[in-house]
């Protein structure tokens, strides 16, 4: 059961690995996948980070250019755009607002004092309006108000 979860936690994250990874240089795509792999909690397959690559050259953040391989296939070598390093400037600066949120639930969750609050993160309640002043019968109102 938790390894579904896990998955889909990884996946959300690998776009963000990609571009960790080319943050250091331009690379091949295979490099990224060791990359991301030699981290195991990062672990993602060229199945998941081939078409986030090609998405995110599509969507400018990446450029790539092609090297024939000696006896091999060509690779495919990605490197950052202007567009892509202002992509990941985005993320880090998100992340700790991220930690920061999953923090303050985990907290209320399970609190050092190991009182669980029952629902710390409710909107505060609204002050109690005062209701509107008795209206004042004007000649010509509805019968059904002088009732």
């Amino acid at each position: 059961m938790i390894e579904s979860w896990i998955t889909q936690l990884r996946k959300g994250v690998v776009e963000y690995g990609v571009l960790l990874v080319l943050h250091r240089g331009e690379t091949y795509g295979y490099e990224i996948v060791q990359s991301l792999k030699s981290s195991r909690e990062l672990a993602a397959g060229e199945s998941t980070v081939y078409p986030i690559l090609a998405r995110l050259k599509e969507d400018g953040y990446l450029s790539c250019r092609v090297v024939k391989g000696e006896g091999g296939p060509p690779r495919r070598y990605y490197q950052m755009t202007a567009k892509g390093r202002v992509r990941l400037a985005e993320m880090e600066a998100y992340w700790p607002t991220l930690e920061h949120g999953l923090a303050k639930l985990r907290a209320a969750a399970f609190p050092k004092d190991g009182k669980k609050s029952a629902r710390p993160f409710d909107p505060p309640t609204p002050p109690p309006q005062t209701p509107p002043p008795p209206r004042i019968p004007h000649l010509g109102d509805d019968r059904d108000f002088w009732a």
